[in-house]
């Protein structure tokens, strides 16, 4: 916000960054090793443009089939919803996997 950032723009960095650095502590380290998780904030005008590096197992957000709606708890599946709430609220969002890294970037504003 201090760069001129909206503060939406910075609530939602906060929202995506929640969700998906907790899925990559959660899942991306299946045999319990230790890992590296980078975040780079950029500012550009009014948005942030962000960038999460992780050395966990190759995982694609981008292609992660949509959580089902929730109708009532009954209906309620595990998995999927921060994902939804990160597609929600970024957009530009890209992925690769690059020397042992996935790289997603996106932007929020």
């Amino acid at each position: 916000e201090e760069a001129g950032a909206l503060p939406t723009a910075a609530q939602a960095v906060r929202l995506c960054l929640h969700e998906l650095v907790a899925n990559v502590i959660q899942h991306g380290y299946p045999d319990g090793r230790e890992g590296c998780i980078r975040v780079t904030v950029t500012p550009e005008g009014a948005m942030l443009h962000v960038t999460l590096e992780d050395d966990g197992i190759a995982f694609d957000p981008l292609a992660a089939p949509e959580a089902r709606p929730m109708t009532g708890l009954a209906d309620a599946q595990v998995g999927g919803y921060g994902i939804k709430l990160f597609r929600e609220s970024s957009h530009d969002a890209r992925y690769g996997r690059e020397r042992g890294f996935n790289r997603l970037s996106f932007t929020c504003g």
